[in-house]
């Protein structure tokens, strides 16, 4: 039985990131925008992609209209809060005309996903979940109350924001359509009174 191609002796950065086109205003380093509102975790995310290198912008839920200039200047979507109706189209059809896109759904719900269809324009969408987020509007009280999962903690918006900087860097030019649980096990159904 043949094996598998792989092409592991190429450069991953070759292909990491968006091709110059004049065009469409693209340089080399690749635009952020988080959709979402202002708030310990948009702030998180935002911090973690600029030290990466990455110019990145925060806007609100509500998508600019089809075809504005915001769609064409987005390489890297953040999403926090999906606003209502076909919101994705304009944003990804601008990285499909370049080959290349991130989509990066932040969420304790499973949204919906076109990765595969993404994919085949060069557009990566993927989802990192998390759950018990510590520096939300929680009380110490009410943190306190709640289940925290195995690891003994809630997770912090700078855990979370670390994924998705990982996510939009060219370390993760080869992952389409994964969810990736920042949950410290709680999907496990482990908590620190099962482990003791």
């Amino acid at each position: 039985m043949p094996s598998p191609p792989n092409n592991c002796d190429a450069d991953p950065m070759s292909s990491a990131l968006p091709p110059a086109n004049p065009d469409e205003n693209v340089n080399e380093s690749p635009r952020a925008l988080i959709l979402g509102r202002v708030g310990p975790l948009a702030s998180a995310i935002r911090a973690a992609l600029r030290a990466a290198g990455i110019p990145c912008e925060l806007s609100s839920p509500e998508a600019p209209a089809q075809g504005t200039d915001e769609h064409s200047r987005v390489d890297i979507l953040v999403v926090l809060e999906p606003p209502a109706g076909d919101w994705k189209a304009g944003y990804t059809a601008a990285m499909g005309r370049r080959k290349w896109g991130r989509v990066i759904h932040v969420s304790e719900e499973l949204p919906a996903m076109d990765a595969a269809q993404l994919a085949s324009l060069g557009v990566n969408e993927n989802l990192v979940q998390w759950a018990g987020l510590a520096e939300l509007s929680a009380t110490e009280a009410e943190l306190r109350q709640a289940r925290v999962p195995a690891i003994g903690r809630p997770v912090t918006c700078a855990e979370v924001a670390e994924v998705v900087a990982f996510l939009a860097s060219p370390l993760a030019g080869y992952i389409v359509g994964a969810r990736i649980p920042v949950t410290g096990g709680l999907g496990l159904g482990l908590y620190p009174e099962q482990l003791s």
